[in-house]
């Protein structure tokens, strides 16, 4: 009678503990800004088809539930809903919600000027490996329901949109490591998920999903690590941590090698200065530091520059890009890495990580901020080529000492290799007793042959000497009655 009175706790300790377990799964893709355009020279085409990455998921929000684009920003820590203030095609809207709720107060922040308000709404995520198991929750998060001025991108002072363009409702989420400027009223999504006991960890990891054909798409995984959602390709015993103890200030997730080189005609070329490394998912290129540009334009560039196979140009008023002709060797290309003695491991970006060819031409991923000299910005280059986990609780990032990517393709090679060699086998196997029944077979009738002659050459001696005999027994037989 107790174990039936206590069915309705049992029920409920269990969906706490299913819910506790699980972790969030979120397919993300990477919105194409408009093509080439014959106004623009051919670098600052490169630059506006290339610079931004902007990646995005699509959550439900709101009763009835609404789909709604969510950039990951790699500069913002809370939630936003921003009205008229993406390209992004959606229909959402906040009064269709009967679930919205929303605060009489009024923001003003140093950063935005704008009025801008609190509000709060039912979000639904998919969990695990299925998007048949849901999560609901409310979530808070700042809202801006009259914003229509365009988005300008604080690293590059590119216009991301057109101002006509702004027509549609967004959201954003983010992704760095602290709050900007101390404003409390952002709520970091993975934060408020985990304080709801929606996902088990407070941490996030972004996954490009490696295609031979595109490298737009991948997984947006919170709470869980890769090892959990894909233990095919990824090893938990592979796992090692990166300290993040230099960044004080933490608003990106950052790392600080000890050495950053190079390797031309085996003379090694070091960097040992300026080395904190800010990883962000918004960069389409990566951003190189003086020491770089100097070190790269006169070991390789300035050779190929002379030759005029190689440009160097200044793009923007502001970027130094470098781009070759297509016809030249770029497998030449001296591999970077960036080097951590403590793990005793190097990142390593090679020719094919680091050019793209676009207009007829191959163009550096490497760029040049003039106006930020001193600090690397490592964007999709590196960041689809490693998979890294975030780490609120920790402010650590772990990442796995073997690419995945790379293991997954020597798996595969292996396993090529493998059935190559079973197939040989089999193919041999078959030869060897082709080849064995054959001689058999053959060696059999050579032998019937081999009798076979002899029984017809000595039947037919015996038929002759037969034939000779009976003559001369005639020929005795007609002597006598001749007499």
């Amino acid at each position: 009678m107790k174990i039936i009175n206590n069915i309705p706790v049992i029920i409920l300790l269990i969906n706490i503990f299913q819910i506790t377990i699980s972790y969030i799964v979120i397919p993300f893709k990477t919105f194409k800004h408009p093509e080439s355009n014959q106004q623009r020279n051919i670098v600052e085409d490169f630059l506006w088809t290339n610079l931004n990455n902007t990646i995005y998921i699509e959550i439900e929000v709101g009763s009835p539930a609404q789909k709604i684009p969510a950039l990951l920003l790699s500069e913002e820590f809370g939630i936003f809903i921003n009205n008229n203030k993406c390209i992004i095609p959606s229909t959402f809207n906040t009064e269709k919600s009967t679930t919205f709720s929303k605060s009489k107060l009024l923001i003003q922040t140093e950063k935005n000027k704008n009025d801008i308000i609190l509000g709060n709404d039912i979000f639904t995520f998919p969990t695990e490996l299925s998007s048949n198991k849901q999560a609901q929750t409310t979530l808070n998060f700042i809202y801006s329901p009259n914003q229509k001025n365009a988005i300008n991108d604080e690293n590059n002072n590119i216009n991301l949109e057109e101002n006509n363009n702004n027509q549609y409702t967004c959201a954003k989420v983010g992704i760095s490591g602290t709050q900007n400027y101390g404003e409390k009223y952002e709520k970091n999504m993975m934060h408020q998920l985990y304080d709801k006991s929606i996902i088990k960890n407070n941490l996030f990891s972004i996954i490009y999903l490696y295609s031979p054909d595109s490298n737009d798409e991948g997984i947006f995984l919170i709470g869980g690590t890769p090892h959990e959602y894909d233990n095919k390709n990824y090893f938990e015993q592979q796992l090692v941590i990166i300290n993040n103890e230099n960044d004080k200030y933490f608003k990106f997730w950052s790392m600080e090698p000890d050495e950053i080189y190079f390797t031309i005609n085996n003379k090694k070329y070091s960097i040992t200065n300026n080395l904190i490394c800010n990883l962000e998912y918004n960069l389409g290129p990566i951003y190189g530091t003086e020491d770089y540009l100097n070190l790269i334009r006169e070991n390789f560039f300035n050779k190929l520059i002379k030759e005029k196979k190689c440009y160097e140009n200044i793009g923007n008023s502001i970027f130094t890009v470098f781009y070759c002709d297509n016809e030249i060797d770029i497998e030449k290309f001296p591999s970077l890495n960036f080097y951590f003695k403590d793990l005793l491991y190097a990142f390593n970006l090679d020719y094919k990580d680091l050019f793209v060819e676009n207009n007829g031409k191959y163009f550096f991923k490497i760029i040049f901020d003039k106006n930020n000299k001193y600090q690397w910005k490592l964007g999709k280059p590196f960041l689809e080529k490693y998979v890294f986990i975030y780490d609120y609780d920790s402010k650590n990032i772990k990442f796995y000492k073997e690419n995945p990517q790379k293991l997954n393709k020597l798996k595969k090679l292996s396993y090529t290799i493998l059935m190559n060699i079973i197939v040989l086998i089999i193919i041999a196997f078959f030869c060897y007793i082709g080849y064995y029944y054959g001689k058999k077979i053959y060696i059999k009738a050579i032998t019937e042959r081999e009798d076979g002659y002899e029984y017809e050459y000595k039947f037919k001696v015996r038929g002759e000497r037969v034939q000779a005999n009976s003559f001369i027994e005639m020929i005795v037989e007609s002597k006598v009655l001749e007499e």
